[in-house]
């Protein structure tokens, strides 16, 4: 199941490289730099996303932002009447409620499919300055 998660976001992610290369028009570029150039374009943007993509699951899933959520709990129970602030509790029994109902980290797809994405956009940046050069 887990490899069928990766080889699928995988697949997507080349998918969209290379629609989003179409679409800049690699196969219409006169000169070999362009091509390149636009190769490389394609997979740093969906790189970026899936490595955005995959951090923003691993920080939903550390409970880094929970301080938020039980601040403007707090703040609403401060500021509608008939609510009391010292039912809301301590910021420790919050977090062990939250960390009961907390999701296992599952962006380790979008995360590796965003690192060979990047990979091959360096290399390909790189094949860039040598044919500008």
């Amino acid at each position: 199941m887990k490899h069928k998660k990766m080889l699928a976001a995988f697949l997507a992610g080349f998918i969209l490289s290379f629609l989003l290369m179409w679409q800049r028009g690699v196969f219409q570029a006169s000169l070999p730099a362009d091509r390149v150039r636009i190769v490389a374009d394609g997979f740093t943007l969906v790189s970026f996303l899936y490595l955005g993509m995959g951090a923003l699951m691993w920080v939903s899933t550390t409970g880094v932002f929970d301080i938020f959520g039980y601040a403007f709990k707090k703040a609403a129970h401060a500021l509608i009447p008939g609510k009391d602030p010292q039912k809301v509790g301590k910021y420790y029994e919050y977090r062990l409620e939250k960390k009961e109902g907390q999701k296992k980290f599952q962006g380790g797809p979008a995360l590796a499919v965003g690192a060979v994405l990047l990979a091959l956009a360096l290399v390909s940046t790189m094949i860039w300055y040598g044919l500008e050069g």
